[in-house]
């Protein structure tokens, strides 16, 4: 990659990026929420004239010394009684619920909504749409049943099946939450398991070997299957008899299949079955951005009066802009996970919010919150929010205050491509890094397009060297380039400049899950580029020159070897052609790091009088030449018997081949005071 300070070569390639890059110095949407939530339901339908009970619930998951509440002045309602604005402290675990009573002025009035901001954090927004009350939450998604027989799709989309290594433990089951009715605690879905049947309830139980696919349509337009998302089986029974009866739970495969066995019936004919998917597993859940709301859930058609055996239910696609959303955001999460699972890392369950007031993470809630542009337009944006979970719970990820007069306008953010304060860049900038993976290993089979990020090449940046490591899109430039094999170094600052150093994402995820940079009992990872370079030298001593060399092309210097010939001693007056010498020498690493490799020492004859050179011979210094050591050793060189007839110097080059790369590559030669007549 260029070095921030040099001009930006406008190659088409270059160009293209630039305009993908055009707007990154704008505020972003800050990634790190609050730890309250906030959330309005109501149990009455909005109608005109009529007052609707609002319920409000603060809700937070560590101590808060102080939040505040506020009630957007409301379009197109009158509120007659209750609070709007509520100030105080919370304690971890404690909920809060109060109400209000407002009265519609229209037919359609506007959205109501709140906010809830703790000091030197971000605020947490929500809103209630009139269309959500009465209790009619999103969370209930229609499908359309498209095959009723056998799955014709399988074979089709067999090309965008998952890859991982085998052995990857796949999400336990869990059941859906039903959404919450405001005014009463939530509650689990009401269910009649099979084996909890009594002698008789299910005399005409047979055995049902249920299977289908669940799947939704991209916004391509291409079918995509649910990755590993709970599906149960049921018998559904009209009221007032006991209740449907769940009769098998399992998930589906990486492509939305699934193969459900089960053994249930009814009192005198066969069950009437459906089966149901769930997005809440042991790794995600995806719910509606409520405290009030449970599961996003979709159910197939019922088959009524099944006479057991194989069931196909056929391909079942997932209808409708919002829950096609969910359900990407699901297979997102899906993603990233099994991703961390391939380098060893058991990760936490995450709950993601969709449709979010905006897109971030909250760590005490192990959420993420998206706004609904995101999971398609840019999915590197959900992966970044998983880089948060990923830092967060494995390593450390300081929370900073980005209210700090940098990038706020118009909301406290961060900036891809400007300076911020404290820890911003490396707490934005390496999720920012982790989505840009994600999507470079995942794009091809999973489709999601070149709307994201690109750091193979930065824009020129007008700022102090002291300034550049606190800017997020450096830091995620410099860790790309640590781990890419490209060498897109396109300044030409002389030999030595590359940055292909293809270093893994295990090795860099390595250092930052296990390089304890200091004393302090709490911090125990790196939380800036600068500790991650001492977890590097410590973990890939080997690799340290090459790793400078990415640092410096950023503008930010870490120590590196400077190797040069400090002494050649004089030729003899004369030199017969084809004559065999004895030449000595002193090579230094005037440096302040070690060299990691072997390099050579070239020696040569230079002309007087026209400056050509002749190659007379070559000496190699080994590896692991300590900063300030020097090498001196004498070598027999040769005079070729093709060398021209003249006045000659000797020179002396160390790192002739160009493998050092070094802090200076302008003084590795010198020549010798006195000259020799080649005859």
């Amino acid at each position: 990659m260029s070095p921030v300070f040099n001009t930006f070569k406008k190659t088409a390639r270059e160009i293209a990026i630039a305009a993908a890059l055009a707007g990154l110095c704008a505020p972003l949407q800050a990634n790190i929420g609050p730890p309250v939530k906030v959330s309005l339901a109501s149990a009455d339908t909005a109608r005109r004239g009529e007052p609707a009970v609002i319920y409000v619930v603060l809700q937070a998951a560590a101590d808060v010394d102080h939040a505040e509440y506020n009630l957007a002045p409301p379009a197109g309602w009158q509120v007659i009684e209750g609070a709007t604005q509520w100030t105080g402290p919370l304690k971890a675990g404690q909920r809060i619920e109060f109400q209000m009573k407002a009265i519609p002025l229209s037919d359609e009035p506007g959205e109501l909504q709140a906010s809830l901001r703790v000091p030197n954090q971000l605020e947490y927004k929500t809103s209630l749409n009139p269309d959500r009350m009465g209790g009619q939450f999103p969370e209930k998604a229609g499908v359309e049943e498209i095959s009723t027989g056998k799955n014709t799709d399988r074979a089709a989309e067999e090309a965008i099946e998952a890859r991982f290594e085998p052995g990857v433990p796949l999400p336990e089951p869990a059941n859906a939450t039903e959404p919450q009715i405001p005014g009463q605690p939530a509650k689990e879905t009401a269910i009649l398991e099979a084996s909890r049947s009594t002698k008789g309830q299910r005399a005409a139980a047979v055995s049902i070997n249920a299977s289908g696919r669940f799947t939704y349509l991209d916004d391509n337009g291409v079918r995509r299957g649910l990755r590993n998302a709970t599906v149960e089986l049921w018998n559904e029974n009209p009221a007032p008899s006991f209740g449907d009866e769940r009769c098998a739970v399992g998930i589906t495969d990486a492509n939305g299949n699934f193969t459900l066995g089960a053994n249930c019936g009814d009192f005198f004919d066969g069950p009437d079955l459906f089966v149901k998917l769930i997005l809440n597993n042991s790794i995600v859940e995806v719910k509606p951005d409520s405290i009030f709301s449970g599961s996003y859930t979709a159910r197939s058609a019922t088959r009524l009066n099944s006479a057991g055996g194989n069931v196909a239910f056929g391909t079942l696609t997932v209808t409708g802009t919002s829950n096609r959303g969910a359900m990407q955001a699901h297979n997102l999460v899906m993603r990233a996970h099994q991703f961390m699972a391939t380098i060893g890392e058991s990760m936490s369950k995450v709950t993601v919010n969709f449709p979010g007031q905006g897109t971030f993470y909250v760590p005490v809630f192990a959420s993420i919150s998206v706004t609904s542009d995101r999971p398609f337009g840019d999915e590197s944006a959900v992966f970044h929010e998983y880089g948060h979970h990923v830092l967060g719970t494995k390593a450390e990820s300081p929370s900073p205050d980005y209210a700090n007069g940098n990038c706020d306008e118009p909301d406290p953010g961060h900036c891809l491509f400007q300076p911020e304060l404290g820890r911003i860049s490396w707490t934005e900038g390496w999720p920012n890094y982790f989505g840009a993976v994600l999507h470079e290993r995942h794009n091809v089979e999973d489709g999601y397009g070149t709307t994201s990020r690109q750091f193979e090449t930065t824009p020129t940046l007008d700022f102090a060297a002291s300034e550049l490591d606190n800017i997020e899109g450096v830091i995620a430039a410099i860790l790309w380039d640590l781990d890419d094999a490209a060498n897109d170094d396109q300044n030409e600052l002389g030999a030595g400049r590359r940055d292909n150093l293809n270093l893994s994402f295990n090795q860099i995820w390595n250092v930052i899950r296990n390089f304890d940079p200091s004393s302090d009992l709490f911090h125990n990872h790196p939380t800036s580029i600068h500790e991650l370079w001492e977890g590097l030298r410590e973990f890939e001593i080997g690799s340290i020159n090459r790793i400078s060399e990415v640092y410096r092309e950023h503008g930010i210097v870490k120590p590196q070897p400077d190797v040069r010939a400090s002494v050649i001693e004089n030729p003899p007056s004369q030199l017969p052609r084809g004559t065999v010498f004895t030449l000595s020498s002193t090579v230094r690493n005037d440096g302040n790091e070690r060299v990691n490799s072997a390099f050579t020492t070239r020696f040569r004859l230079v002309n007087t009088v026209n400056n050509a050179v002749v190659t007379i011979g070559t000496r190699t210094i080994a590896a692991n030449m300590a900063a300030g050591a020097s090498s001196t050793a004498a070598v027999n060189v040769t005079v070729p018997t093709t060398t021209p007839i003249g006045t000659y110097r000797l020179r002396a080059c160390a790192d002739s081949g160009s493998v050092v790369p070094e802090s200076d590559e302008t003084d590795n030669c010198i020549d010798s005071t006195g000259t020799t007549v080649v005859q």
